[in-house]
């Protein structure tokens, strides 16, 4: 519908896809069938979604659970890397004694306090953190990093506005987020 193009010219984009790209659609059939068989997917650190949607009587909920079953170990996989990168900074940033700090995660980003001084070396420390997934991080993918300043005046609104947000029951090594990062 928002393509506003017909259901037949839908299926003939969708099949030219899968022909261009024979890997996905057998990504696809092998991981609906290993979930259907354990009844769960795993992320690359081994997490399990469990998708008792697979044996629904219901068409629709049985499709939803395929969608599941394909999209949790992309998904699941890459929020388990971010999280452990998120971990490694944030002990490395503690190590060295910088005042940087972890403001923020959303799905594959961090958003990060850092003083202009500290910010070569926070880098560093992120292609690190990163593990081998930093290697991926060559310096000019580090000169692409987006940098924003917030003016003063906005910094205690935005990082007020933030730590609104983070649920009460959340903990970091024992310490409420809240009060952590206020």
């Amino acid at each position: 519908k928002e393509l506003k193009i017909s259901q037949k010219e839908a299926g003939e984009f969708i099949k030219r896809y899968f022909e261009r790209y024979p890997g996905i659609r057998q990504y696809i059939e092998e991981t609906v069938k290993l979930a259907e068989e354990r009844g769960y997917v795993k992320t690359i650190v081994g997490r399990k979604r469990y998708v008792p949607e697979l044996k629904s009587k219901s068409h629709q909920v049985r499709e939803w659970g395929k969608r599941i079953a394909v999209n949790t170990p992309i998904q699941g996989s890459a929020a388990d890397l971010i999280k452990s990168a998120m971990v490694a900074l944030h002990r490395a940033l503690k190590n060295k004694g910088l005042k940087t700090r972890i403001l923020l995660q959303v799905h594959d980003e961090l958003l990060l306090e850092v003083p202009e001084n500290e910010l070569e070396k926070v880098k560093e420390l992120l292609a690190e953190a990163m593990g081998p997934m930093g290697e991926f991080l060559t310096d000019e993918t580090l000169e692409e990093m987006e940098i924003s300043h917030l003016t003063p005046d906005l910094v205690p609104k935005f990082v007020d506005v933030l730590i609104s947000k983070i649920p009460e029951s959340c903990m970091i090594e024992g310490e409420n987020c809240r009060e952590r990062f206020s």
